[in-house]
């Protein structure tokens, strides 16, 4: 990969000169029943923090992440890709 994006913003030095491709970034969800997930974390390379998280599958090939700390939620679809 040409001029991979790095995790600059990372709380931890040591960690900003890894590569964004591969890095966990959602973990610990518990399963509520059908097709949701809750009580997870998820990390946000763009500003290097990790706040609260929950999924939810749309189909097969979509879910609906959200984050939220404080009273902050935000909310992304994200879309399989071949």
């Amino acid at each position: 990969m040409k001029n991979p994006r790095k995790d600059v913003k990372n709380d931890n030095e040591r960690l900003r000169d890894r590569e964004l491709v591969g890095t966990r970034v959602v973990w610990d969800l518990k399963h509520q029943g059908g097709k949701e997930w809750d009580d997870g974390e998820i990390y946000n390379p763009a500003d290097g923090d990790t706040y609260a998280s929950e999924l939810v599958e749309i189909d097969a090939n979509t879910l609906e992440v959200s984050g939220c700390v404080w009273f902050i939620y935000e909310e992304q679809t994200r879309m399989r890709i071949e």
